[in-house]
């Protein structure tokens, strides 16, 4: 039998390496916001927005607007026995994008995770690294590659992995979606920082675990993107570089426990009233 291997591609970026990152900056500016939650459900002509949780069994899609209807963060997460992946994706007010985040793991077939992000909001150059594993039939192979681009038209083996995702007109086209713009009576949602007892993720590649809650202390691991892991402790705020002030934290995953600086954790959200 004629076996068809797919071989899907990512982005991502050594978590460490920042330099003018506007792709963060944008991140940074939710939590300074109010915004409208939506999630999406599919019908036979195309997707619809909706103001709750359709709860569906496998995952959800979902779509946070700022108060002047732009959509600034996307997420579509799939969870099944043996399998989930993960998309998120920030745009900035003229709907462009600006950091995105994939990761899919396959026990046995393909898996890929990483991220890409504009590195300077004065130009439209784009950082990016790819990892893809391939095991399947007794073979298996690994794939990485980093480098740059611009506009996130990132071309490799003739294919525009970011092609749906590098603005919100083409990613409302992707999703067959007819007015991306949240419906009323849309849950207001403010991001917060994770807290005690929390399960959240890495939203980063090569994100160092330390020994102690400082840049100058023993690196004991190394997080990719999509890890889940348990606050432990919330500890000092600290200002690092272009990586922003953030809280540190001592996590705990796999029996394994140790302290990450708070800007590779996915922020949490509280609803307001």
């Amino acid at each position: 039998m004629k076996k068809i291997i797919i071989i899907l591609f990512v982005i991502a970026l050594y978590a460490d390496a920042y330099s003018q990152d506007c792709g963060k900056e944008e991140i940074n500016n939710l939590k300074n916001l109010i915004l409208t939650k939506a999630w999406s459900e599919n019908t036979p002509t195309g997707a619809v927005l909706l103001p709750n949780d359709p709860k569906y069994f496998d995952g959800s899609t979902y779509y946070y607007f700022d108060e002047d209807g732009n959509l600034r963060k996307y997420v579509s997460v799939a969870e099944y026995p043996e399998s989930r992946s993960k998309t998120v994706a920030y745009y900035n007010k003229l709907g462009k994008l600006a950091y995105i985040s994939l990761y899919d793991y396959q026990p046995e077939g393909y898996s890929y995770q990483g991220i890409a992000y504009q590195a300077n909001c004065d130009n439209n150059t784009v950082y990016y690294k790819y990892t893809v594993t391939y095991d399947m039939a007794g073979e298996s192979k690994a794939w990485n590659r980093e480098g740059h681009s611009s506009n996130f038209s990132i071309i490799i083996d003739n294919h525009d992995i970011l092609a749906q995702y590098t603005d919100t007109k083409k990613l409302q086209s992707f999703l067959r979606i007819n007015a991306l713009t949240p419906p009323a009576n849309s849950p207001k949602i403010q991001f917060r920082k994770p807290a005690v007892n929390d399960i959240t993720y890495i939203n980063s590649n090569n994100v160092n675990l330390r020994e102690q809650a400082s840049t100058s202390s023993k690196v004991i691991g190394a997080l990719n993107s999509g890890k889940r892991v348990k606050i432990l402790e919330v500890l000092h705020m600290e200002a690092i570089g272009n990586l922003g002030t953030y809280y540190w934290y001592k996590i705990q995953l796999n029996g394994i426990s140790g302290y990450v600086f708070g800007a590779f954790l996915n922020t949490d959200e509280a609803q307001i009233e």
